[in-house]
């Protein structure tokens, strides 16, 4: 499966199934060379729409709307009827279409065929990712995305469990109490570096002060 490297996602589709479905979409384009710059964002209203260029994908679509979500949609592009069922098969559908114009073959269309005619194949390459998408493709992609957040749950309790423990540990009388004497020994310590400095210090101040005074009664008359 194709790796992205250039990823940006703003939408309602979470990262841990919208990046590995994009990579399956990628995937079945044949792609060669770097993967594009995928960017999603939110739509304004619930449907979506993109741009393709060869080094750029650019998708936006809504997931649901305040009043209605996703529903089975039906419509028509030169007279070829399309029809997604719900949210995750309209991502399917326009990311289909759109890698299919950023695609090597998408591009080669683009450059040679009338816009009817390069449309009409991008949107029979988004019908094709739908059904590969029912056929079996939108189950391995919900495995993995409930497999992820099963990881990642567990992840996130153990992370609390030991951040609790912590608390429980640092908060008890004996933790304090070692803690402060622990403090206590390093001010001990600091406290027997400064005197024996102090000593040499003063040590040096009496030797100079006394080789002055040596000197002075040598100088005098």
């Amino acid at each position: 499966m194709k790796q992205i490297k250039h990823w940006k996602n703003t939408s309602e589709f979470p990262d841990a199934w919208a990046r590995p479905c994009v990579e399956w979409l990628l995937s079945r384009c044949e792609w060669h060379g770097l993967p594009p710059f995928i960017q999603i964002q939110r739509g304004i209203q619930t449907g979506a729409s993109g741009r393709a260029y060869r080094s750029h994908v650019f998708v936006r679509i809504r997931r649901r709307s305040p009043r209605r979500s996703f529903r089975e949609t039906r419509f028509k592009w030169d007279g070829q009827p399309h029809e997604v069922r719900n949210a995750a098969e309209a991502f399917v559908w326009i990311l289909g279409h759109e890698l299919h114009h950023a695609s090597p073959l998408g591009q080669q269309e683009v450059r040679t065929l009338a816009h009817s005619s390069y449309e009409y194949r991008a949107n029979l390459a988004g019908d094709r990712a739908v059904e590969e998408y029912r056929a079996g493709a939108g189950a391995k992609l919900r495995h993995a995305y409930a497999s992820t957040l099963r990881r990642t749950r567990v992840r996130d309790a153990r992370r609390v469990a030991a951040a609790q423990a912590r608390e429980a540990r640092d908060s008890a009388p004996e933790t304090r109490v070692a803690k402060l004497r622990e403090q206590a020994a390093r001010w001990q310590t600091k406290a027997k570096r400064a005197a024996t400095a102090l000593a040499k210090i003063r040590r040096r101040i009496s030797a100079i002060e006394s080789a002055a005074l040596r000197a002075a009664k040598r100088g005098a008359p």
